[in-house]
């Protein structure tokens, strides 16, 4: 399930209501689906459209290259940051809610789309959204 690029203005294009919303839709239309939820994955986005004009995207790692290259990193909790320069994406935090929602509502697991837009740094060499989902993925709960 894509969940992402679900544009209304001014707000986040995959927020964790519409992504609710989506799973909701999705298990309910046929009738059947349900039955086989586990059999569905549900897709994060790994990158951040702008609020204001949607057409403009930028991945996760260019908001996090250009916030260290401003010199402002060091008082980032990039953990929680989900908006940057109006620019919405779902945080490491949101990642969370969202990997708890699929275990919710019975899905497979999840997937970035795409994994490629995360950025890899020294304390974080698989991605810090991808770290972030497995470490919440290796723990039930």
């Amino acid at each position: 399930l894509m969940a992402y690029d679900m544009i209304s203005p001014g707000n986040h294009h995959a927020s964790l209501s519409k992504t609710e919303e989506a799973i909701d839709f999705l298990l309910n239309a046929s009738g059947s689906l349900d039955k086989i939820s586990y059999k569905i994955l549900l897709g994060i986005p790994a990158y951040a459209r702008h609020v204001k004009d949607p057409s403009k995207v930028r991945t996760f790692a260019e908001i996090y290259t250009d916030a260290v290259e401003e010199g402002k990193h060091t008082n980032i909790d990039w953990f929680n940051l989900n908006s940057w320069k109006g620019y919405e994406w779902d945080s490491p935090a949101r990642i969370q809610e969202k990997i708890a929602l699929a275990r919710a509502k019975g899905l497979g697991g999840i997937f970035f789309w795409e994994i490629g837009q995360d950025k890899c740094t020294d304390n974080h060499p698989g991605g810090i959204l991808l770290e972030t989902a497995g470490r919440v993925s290796n723990h039930s709960d």
